[in-house]
């Protein structure tokens, strides 16, 4: 697990020694790849971030989320406003591009 940059196995048991219970954790970058496919076929069309946030990932409308998980997509040319010129309007939306599609279409 650590070669191939997972987190390390959590082991856990009762104090009994009743049971034994390994944890392996999912690697961060398949992790990220996960939820990037999520938002990206959720958002095929235009979609609220409190939508995004509460409903398809099951997060809290936070800016920390909004900043860890569309932010980025946005960055990358993958997920766009539907609103460029007002970036904050209430009514702002979002949609995956082409660039987004194709990312999908190879994963």
């Amino acid at each position: 697990m650590k070669r191939n940059g997972s987190p390390q196995p959590i082991f856990k048991m009762d104090h009994d020694r009743m049971y034994f219970l390994t944890q392996l954790e999912i690697h961060p970058e398949i992790q990220s790849n996960i939820k990037k496919k999520t938002v990206l076929s959720f958002c095929k069309t235009p979609q609220s971030r409190r939508e995004i946030l509460e409903n398809e990932l099951e997060l809290s409308n936070q800016t920390y989320n909004y900043q860890k998980f569309i932010m980025p997509l946005i960055e990358e040319g993958t997920l766009s406003y539907t609103i460029p010129e007002k970036i904050n309007s209430r009514n702002q939306q979002y949609i995956t591009t082409e660039k987004g599609i194709d990312w999908l279409n190879k994963h």
